[in-house]
């Protein structure tokens, strides 16, 4: 759940702490249904998959590909 006092990012170390065991998101576990999505379904696919994971701790790896390649300038 959101709060707006939780901070957006944590050190490495910290994380590494208190998730131990994180579960590992790669891009790849979502390449075939990212593959030709526009920017609203990919952040659909994001948020449905980081939803599904029942683990609150969940890394996603320093060198796994930007997910979203999109640049937005209104």
């Amino acid at each position: 759940m959101y709060s707006p006092d939780a901070p957006q990012a944590i050190s490495e170390d910290h994380f590494r702490e208190i998730c131990p065991n994180a579960t590992v998101l790669l891009k790849e576990h979502l390449a075939e249904d990212l593959n030709g999505a526009t920017l609203l379904q990919k952040l659909k696919i994001w948020i449905d998959k980081l939803g599904s994971i029942e683990d609150r701790c969940v890394e996603i790896p320093h060198e796994t590909p930007q997910a979203f390649d999109y640049l937005y300038a209104p």
